[in-house]
């Protein structure tokens, strides 16, 4: 029993080995290659594509290279831009208004379509170019989307359009605070500012101006009423000192008073107003 246990385990540990080996041996072909098979235990290798055939692909273990387009030098809506070789298939191109449609065997060149002759009334929305045909739709505003004609999509008021990206379809995302779009269809992709943020600013300024205004009409008035107490307090305290002390007001409390009204009687002249209260 033992020893069947230790077979099991060695086959498994060199299926292991073995693929391990397989994996680390892997090869992988550039354009203009196609993997070649070992034989008989040789590894696997890359080599050129035979005349005739092309690999424009990286990193691939094609065994096989694509064969090359034909090319009809005899058909007068045709031009040969370049030849087939390992690297890349025949470029063929059609003249003015029509369009090259692809095959391995030589391929075709289809007229465009002109969607103005089309019976009815058709926009194009997608013109014809070297490798397709015009799309043709019912209405001017129509996308084209995966090769057919589709409804636009229109954003509400309050949104902006989101173009499409390689994750991503288009969408409509609401504007940001302080912006508003007020289209019902549009497609605009960006919101404009509200124009009452101009209107409110405004209106500060105004509201400041109106208090500057005011301040600026009545700035003597408190003046004057703050001066004439300062004034009054003064001549008060040193005349209530004057009848405790049973004595005249002193030259130097005199001094202090006339100093004190005039450095504030000046200051009302500066402000446009005179001192109301005599002292």
């Amino acid at each position: 029993m033992a020893v069947f246990l230790m077979q099991v385990i060695i086959g498994v540990l060199l299926l292991l080995l073995f693929s391990a080996a397989s994996i680390a041996q892997k090869v992988y072909c550039g354009p203009g290659q196609q993997l070649e098979e070992g034989l008989e235990g040789a590894s696997d290798h890359c080599v050129p594509c035979p005349h005739g055939f092309f690999q424009d692909r990286d990193h691939h273990s094609d065994t096989s290279c694509y064969q090359c387009a034909g090319f009809n030098d005899h058909d007068p809506l045709r031009r040969l831009v370049t030849e087939c070789t390992r690297f890349h298939d025949t470029v063929v191109r059609c003249v003015k208004g029509f369009f090259y449609v692809y095959d391995p065997i030589g391929g075709d060149c289809l007229k465009c379509t002109n969607c103005t002759l089309l019976r009815g009334k058709y926009y194009e929305i997608q013109a014809c170019s070297d490798t397709e045909d015009a799309i043709c739709c019912d209405k001017e505003d129509m996308m084209v989307k995966d090769g057919t004609c589709v409804e636009p999509l229109v954003c509400g008021p309050g949104q902006f359009l989101v173009p499409a990206q390689a994750d991503r379809e288009e969408e409509c995302r609401q504007c940001e605070l302080e912006s508003s779009n007020p289209e019902v269809h549009h497609r605009k992709r960006s919101c404009d500012q509200r124009q009452r943020d101009s209107d409110d600013e405004g209106g500060d300024n105004e509201s400041s101006d109106k208090e500057t205004g005011d301040f600026r009409r009545h700035p003597g008035h408190t003046l004057t009423t703050h001066n004439e107490k300062l004034v009054r307090d003064t001549k008060n305290r040193y005349t209530n000192g004057q009848r405790q002390s049973g004595h005249t007001l002193t030259t130097h409390n005199e001094k202090l008073v006339r100093d004190t009204k005039d450095r504030y009687t000046n200051g009302q002249r500066q402000s446009g107003h005179t001192l109301t209260t005599p002292i």
